[in-house]
C-alpha cells in the first residue's frame, strides 16, 4: 500500500512540476535556462507541448526521487526505475 501511494504522490508533484516548467518555458523562452532548447529549434523555441519539457519524464523523476527517499534504497531503486521505459519501447 506505502510502495503505490508513495509512487502516485511523487509522480503527480513531478507532473505539476513539469507543467509549471513547460508554461514557464511558454512564457519566457529567452531564458538562460532554456537555451538548449532554442538550440535545437534554429527558428525560435518549439512549441507549447513539443519535445523540450516533457511533463511525463518530470513524473517519472518524481516518483523515483519520491520512493527512494521513503524507501532509502535510492541507487537500487533509481536503477529499477530508470531503466522502466527502457523496457517498454
Amino acid at each position: 500500500m506505502l510502495f503505490t501511494a508513495t509512487l502516485a504522490v511523487g509522480a503527480c508533484a513531478g507532473r505539476v512540476a513539469g507543467l509549471v516548467v513547460e508554461v514557464v518555458h511558454a512564457r519566457y523562452p529567452l531564458l538562460p535556462v532554456f537555451e538548449a532548447c532554442r538550440a535545437m529549434s534554429e527558428d525560435g523555441p518549439l512549441p507549447f507541448g513539443q519535445a523540450c519539457v516533457l511533463p511525463g519524464v518530470w513524473a517519472m523523476i518524481g516518483a523515483t526521487a519520491t520512493l527512494a527517499g521513503v524507501t532509502r534504497t535510492t541507487v537500487s531503486l533509481a536503477v529499477i526505475m530508470l531503466s522502466v521505459p527502457i523496457g517498454v519501447a
